[in-house]
């Protein structure tokens, strides 16, 4: 099922900035659909979770050379006792630098 993102971009000075970053995601397999707003500096992208993420989408459009405002989150993470919980923690620190 396809799911929605919206996320806060920074750098574009011009609508070839938004073309720029809506061919750029478009580009990835997973993204269904892409509109930038130049006025509100925002995309937002239909994917599909099962094979794509949001972090994907994030590095590339760090990569195309703009910036990306990243939410702060805070995950309290309580009763881990086996290997398969570790592995959570490591998907979750994968995706966000900092737990």
């Amino acid at each position: 099922m396809a799911e929605k993102a919206n996320l806060k971009i920074t750098g574009m000075s011009c609508a070839a900035c938004a073309t720029k970053i809506e061919k750029g995601l478009k580009s990835l397999d997973g993204v269904l659909d892409a509109n930038v707003n130049l006025a509100v500096e925002k995309t937002t992208v239909i994917y599909d979770p099962d094979k794509i993420n949001i972090c994907d989408m994030e590095k590339k459009i760090e990569d195309i050379g703009y910036g990306v405002i990243k939410d702060k989150v805070e995950l309290a993470l309580m009763g881990m006792s086996c290997a398969s919980c570790a592995d959570l923690k490591y998907k979750l620190k994968s995706c966000y630098a900092k737990l």
